[in-house]
């Protein structure tokens, strides 16, 4: 498995600047700097909670509705975290 280094390149910068800014985004032709800040924990996805009709967390989504099953379907974007703002001032 190919290791993910925690470096701020300008694409990632790009992207987490766009998060940020404009909340929940789609990753869609960005490019590989959403994967690899997901990876890091700079990012994290975005769903769509049909109950409510929120945009929430995965990690919310999960805490929610433990049992049910998960469908990629439900990701609608990607949410900048707090490690993310971190990395945008830090590194």
């Amino acid at each position: 498995m190919r290791t993910v280094h925690p470096k701020m390149t300008e694409a990632r910068r790009v992207w987490l600047k766009h998060l940020a800014r404009n909340g929940p985004a789609k990753a869609d032709g960005w490019g590989t700097a959403p994967f690899y800040c997901r990876k890091l924990g700079w990012t994290e996805w975005a769903c769509h909670e049909h109950e409510t009709g929120r945009v929430i967390t995965y990690a919310e989504f999960q805490r929610r509705h433990p049992k049910r099953p998960f469908m990629h379907g439900e990701i609608v974007g990607e949410f900048i975290t707090d490690e993310g703002r971190e990395a945008l001032v830090h590194l």
